[in-house]
Order: C-alpha cells, then structure tokens, then sequence
C-alpha cells in the first residue's frame, strides 16, 4: 500500500464496495468517500435522476471529474461506482491516485445481491430476473478487462466483511 494514499474499492454493483469502504475506514481511522455520493452532492439530484433527466454520458462525465477531487486526498477509503473505471481513462487514474482492490464476486452471487437490495440502481431498475442474469454477465465481461487492472484483487464471496478488510489492510 502506498502510505497515505487513497485505498480505491471497485467492481461491479452490489459486491459491497459500500460496506467493506465504511468498515475498513473506521478500522484505520480514515475518512470513507463514495464517488456516487459526490457526484450526488455535487449535481443536486440522486443518480437515478441524474441518469433519467441529465443521462448516463453526462453521469460519466461526472464521474471523471470527481477523480480530481479524490486524487488530492490522503488517508481515505474510497468506493468507487461500478462503470467508474471503464471510461475514459480512469482506471489509468484509479491506479496513479492510489492502491485500487478490485471486490470481485460471481455473476450468480451478484444477481441474488442486486435482486435482494433496496437501493434504486438505474442501469437494472426496469430489469426481469432473466434480463438482470443477462445484463450482469454481459456487463462483467466487459468490465473485466477494466477491474483486472487493479493492483489488487479479492473474492468477495470466499471471506466475511472483517477478513476482506484484514486482507487489504
């Protein structure tokens, strides 16, 4: 790990980017930042709307500008959307700001997170049980290439929230 340097969580939606950031902030005493959250703050409107009135093009646009913010900080835990790194040239960024962990989980397990989660997705909300399968397995592939730069990567369902953050501590 790069001392003081920006721990960087991605990988698809529902892998648990959120929670492992939160929990590995508070056991190393750092500050926990979710990209969304900015952009959220930032625009004045929750992605969902963001995406519906303003559109994804715009949302990405977003999201690149956002890594300036995050590559002037230190000692943060940072997570990151899930397309985040597959535009422009930000997982190149990612890696140059700090240490990026790729959370990485089986289509399978990620389909029974997104279907069980309450939280509003825009890319999946309007999705069947099939069409998510669908959609999660086309869009981890072409992802794959993007997430499997990072410097590091963990099965996110072989360990527990609290060995995940042993792991990257």
């Amino acid at each position: 790990m790069k001392k003081g340097k920006p721990i960087i969580l991605l990988g698809f939606m529902g892998v648990g980017k959120t929670s492992i950031g939160k929990k590995l902030s508070k056991q190393l005493n750092w500050k926990f930042v979710d990209t969304d959250k900015l952009i959220e703050k930032k625009i004045g409107l929750p992605i969902p709307e963001i995406f519906n009135q303003l559109g994804e093009d715009f949302f990405r646009e977003q999201e690149k500008e956002i890594l300036n913010e995050i590559a002037s900080l230190e000692n943060v835990v940072v997570s990151v959307g899930g397309g985040l790194p597959c535009f422009f040239d930000n997982m190149d960024r990612l890696n140059n700001i700090g240490t990026t962990v790729y959370l990485k989980l089986e289509p399978e397990f990620i389909v029974q997170r997104l279907l069980e989660s309450k939280i509003k997705r825009p890319l999946i909300d309007n999705l069947s049980q099939t069409q998510l399968e669908q959609f999660v397995i086309s869009t981890l592939t072409q992802r794959a290439s993007f997430y499997d730069r990072s410097n590091y990567s963990i099965r996110a369902d072989r360990f527990a929230c609290q060995r995940i953050c042993e792991i990257i501590r």
